[in-house]
């Protein structure tokens, strides 16, 4: 993570911690820690950008904070490790990376589409129709 990184990351914790410490007082600097096993001096650094969260502290971040790990990771400059793994032990990690570079193009409702595709190629049910392109071909 860069310098800047760690900034925005720490921005990004520290309003998610006090949107919840709004509503629960446990969500200071001191009762998060405590949540996450960390020091609030070390929690307090994080959110002012002085140090990088390591990989576990982010996920007990996103756990105690109730946000998707993905988010945090994202905010964070990093790529959440099991996908990372998956990305580059892939048989083929140019393909998946020109795939990734496709598909950040997206619209989100292509995206949200294409997940619901993937969604059903795993589920071995047929993918939903596309109703704004018609692949059919007349005869």
């Amino acid at each position: 993570m860069s310098a800047d990184d760690n900034k925005k990351f720490g921005e990004f914790l520290k309003r998610v911690r006090n949107e919840k410490k709004e509503h629960d007082e446990s969500f200071s600097i001191r009762g998060l820690a405590e949540k996450i096993k960390v020091s609030a001096t070390y929690l307090s650094k994080i959110e002012r950008g002085e140090l990088p969260a390591s990989n576990e502290t982010i996920y007990a971040l996103a756990k105690a904070l109730e946000v998707s790990p993905d988010e945090f990771f994202a905010h964070a400059g990093k790529l959440e490790p099991e996908l990372q793994q998956k990305i580059v032990s892939n048989d083929s990690p140019v393909k998946m990376a020109a795939f990734l570079r496709t598909a950040s193009g997206l619209s989100q409702e292509r995206l949200e589409m294409f997940q619901r595709m993937m969604n059903a190629v795993e589920e071995n049910e047929p993918p939903p129709k596309d109703e704004s392109t018609n692949n059919e071909q007349t005869v």
